[in-house]
């Protein structure tokens, strides 16, 4: 068998860098370290199509036990309500939990 040895030469425009891809991941991170965000803005950053009473009522409340250190529901009365998330932990938990929600469940 022969083997063949080659060099090879890749340019990186002046405007990329490389980076490892764990160095990336820690990177995209660390923009939600210690941001919070409404419903409104969770569910459009994390590309939820559901509505906001949807995934309150279908996502957050019956999983409230395991999501409360990173979730507040404040409801309040003629549609005052406030949830509020923390979204390093929100998105993390999304990632791990995504094929354990029922997204065809009605309310």
């Amino acid at each position: 068998m022969q083997a063949l040895q080659a060099t090879v030469t890749v340019q990186v425009p002046e405007d990329k860098v490389l980076v490892d891809k764990v160095e990336y991941m820690e990177l995209k991170e660390k923009e939600y370290i210690g941001k919070t965000w409404k419903l409104k803005e969770m569910k459009d950053e994390l590309g939820i199509t559901k509505s906001v009473t949807w995934i309150t009522e279908c996502i957050l409340k019956p999983n409230y036990e395991d999501i409360k250190d990173w979730c507040f529901i404040k409801e309040g009365k003629g549609g005052r309500g406030g949830t509020i998330v923390l979204a390093s932990k929100a998105k993390r938990w999304f990632d791990e939990n995504w094929s354990r929600i029922d997204w065809e469940e009605r309310i």
